[in-house]
């Protein structure tokens, strides 16, 4: 019951500001995160065999095109091939952002309303959620990537309609949060093991603000929360802990999270990239760095579906980017998958391509040689054979530790 009451208060939030603009916080002053992007909606209609896409066109476009290039050697290892000739600029349209989801629109023949609309990943309707449309439409939010979904309707004379059917595409869960930009599920993706990284426990994505401000290095951080955004992440995702990468300059000493009091804030300031790594330049140690990533990978491991992590840094690019790619590496996720994650960044408002930032490409290109020069031992070695030996060598980590990443966060 508790359930389907979230559920039908969300949607109830997200029609109001989605049609009204939340206007009690109105963007239009000039504070606020700037271009904040309606879902394009997907329409299914009764009937079962449809599959659609979560990702907008120039984002599906890019994944596929990625994922088409054909490589010679082992794709769980590192390997200069994947991806070779794909330019993101080639789908990138500058000063859009396409980097939120897809909603999918269920459409049902006309009859008495309301409808009680209930929607399932089993074929038999359990544990479904419940939705009550006041018209013969509904619109999903936020759907898991590669799952098949059930969904019946029944109209205000208890008459119920057969079972249908849609599925999702197998791509990238990128998803819908208003204002707060760059988000996406940090599982979906398959790995070596023929098993898909959890979907629904971690998210990764750009930083929340509740007011706009001035950091102490002379930046802005606007604000991007208001009911939509607070309403997607707390009742939709279920986020309990944020885990904030960036510094105190960037956060202004900020000590709880602006979720609210239901979520943990844990605030960890990490470098990105070769930042990773446990020697400064000169071969001195940075204790304090394997601390941090130490502490950020031990949380992690414990995320499940009632303790949802959201991490980020400021834009959700080059601090976060490094954690996702540690973390899908060890479980297995592919290359190529590994560097569209690291792109996918280009299609939101915080653009970041390898052209027009340079710096940042080779910052991950030297992360990537230096794993591979410090932690790899052979050629034909997996991605997730060389980023354990990293996490236990450098950071630390024990059997244990890198047994429960990979436990609690791929699929049973």
């Amino acid at each position: 019951m508790k359930k389907r009451i979230i559920l039908q208060l969300l949607s109830v939030v997200l029609l109001l500001c989605l049609s009204a603009g939340c206007a009690n916080n109105n963007p239009a002053n000039g504070n606020w995160q700037s271009n904040n992007i309606k879902p394009t909606e997907v329409a299914v209609s009764e009937g079962t065999g449809t599959t659609v896409s979560l990702n907008q066109d120039a984002v599906a476009e890019y994944i596929a095109a990625m994922r088409s290039v054909e490589v010679t050697g082992n794709d769980y290892c590192f390997n200069d091939e994947a991806g070779a000739g794909v330019n993101v600029r080639d789908y990138w349209e500058k000063g859009v952002n396409v980097s939120a989801g897809n909603a999918v629109r269920l459409n049902w023949k006309k009859s008495s309303a309301p409808y009680t609309v209930k929607v399932s990943t089993s074929e038999d309707m359990s544990d479904a959620d419940t939705y009550i449309a006041k018209e013969n439409t509904l619109l999903l939010y936020n759907p898991y990537m590669a799952t098949t979904y059930y969904w019946t309707v029944t109209d205000a004379a208890g008459k119920e309609r057969s079972v249908n059917s849609f599925a999702t595409a197998d791509t990238v869960r990128t998803m819908f949060t208003g204002y707060v930009n760059n988000v996406r599920d940090l599982g979906g993706r398959m790995t070596s093991s023929g098993k898909r990284v959890k979907q629904g426990i971690i998210y990764r994505g750009a930083e929340m603000n509740l007011q706009t401000y001035t950091d102490e290095n002379g930046s802005k951080h606007y604000i991007n929360l208001r009911s939509l955004e607070l309403g997607i992440m707390n009742l939709q995702l279920g986020v309990r802990y944020e885990i904030d990468f960036r510094t105190d300059a960037e956060t202004r000493g900020m000590k709880l999270s602006p979720l609210g009091d239901t979520v943990e804030y844990v605030h960890v300031p990490i470098s990105a990239y070769s930042g990773m790594f446990c020697k400064h330049s000169n071969g001195t140690d940075k204790p304090e760095m394997r601390a941090y990533y130490q502490q950020i990978l031990r949380l992690l491991a414990t995320a499940d579906k009632d303790n949802v992590m959201y991490f980020h840094c400021w834009g959700g690019a080059d601090r976060t980017g490094t954690i996702g790619f540690l973390v899908n590496g060890l479980l297995g996720v592919s290359y190529t998958d590994l560097l569209i994650d690291f792109e996918l960044t280009t299609f939101s408002d915080n653009f970041r391509s390898r052209e027009d930032s340079p710096e940042n490409y080779n910052y991950f290109n030297t992360m990537v040689t230096d794993l591979k020069t410090n932690y790899r031992h052979s050629e034909d070695e997996t991605i997730s054979e060389v980023i354990e030996r990293y996490m236990k060598e450098c950071l630390y980590l024990s059997n244990d530790d890198i047994t429960a990443l990979k436990t609690n966060l791929i699929e049973a």
